[in-house]
């Protein structure tokens, strides 16, 4: 993993995301249960007016499974292009009110810097968004993030059988997939 430190000093400073890292962002709600965790122990930035946090990540760690950071993306959105740009506070700049670093309790500091290792914090992520809300599902036609509150139950094809799978009802309908039976109590 590459290492990447900010400015010293107090301040901010704007910076271009997807040149020394990218950024993954998540709702300030999920910090205390990414805390509980215990997967991800590295510094991020508190931006209290957007009520987020957002971790730097090295550039394309997100890259090899999108689909870990699709099946979360109503919580997490990560940030890779050369046309985003963020407030990066200076590395003393630890409180507010706009921009700050945010350290785990007893952080020696990182002989990486500030970087997150993506898979940690995907594993923490994961885990934070089964206690707020479910995580997505792979829909069987598009293989595209497909929500509880939207997906039908399908029955897929798979040689001589079928098997129930979830599904957009768009591409239930375009693959011309049937709903199972209705199931009956006992």
């Amino acid at each position: 993993m590459s290492e990447w430190f900010p400015p010293p000093g107090d301040g901010l400073s704007t910076m271009q995301v997807g040149r020394s890292w990218d950024v993954v962002q998540a709702p300030g709600t999920v910090a205390p249960w990414i805390r509980s965790a215990g997967f991800v122990d590295t510094a991020h930035i508190i931006c209290p007016a957007d009520e987020c946090l957002l971790w730097l990540v090295p550039c394309g760690s997100t890259e090899p499974d999108r689909w870990a950071w699709e099946r979360i993306s109503r919580y997490a959105t990560v940030r890779t292009g050369h046309d985003d740009a963020i407030q990066v506070p200076h590395a003393d700049q630890t409180t507010g009110p706009g921009p700050h670093w945010g350290r785990p309790d007893f952080w020696p500091g990182n002989p990486r810097g500030y970087l997150t290792d993506a898979l940690a914090l995907n594993t923490g992520l994961e885990i934070a968004t089964l206690i707020i809300g479910p995580p997505a599902h792979r829909c069987a036609v598009c293989e595209r993030a497909v929500w509880p509150d939207e997906y039908q139950l399908a029955l897929v094809p798979r040689g001589p059988t079928a098997y129930r799978d979830y599904a957009h009802p768009l591409c239930a309908r375009a693959a011309q997939l049937q709903a199972p039976a209705a199931e009956h109590g006992p």
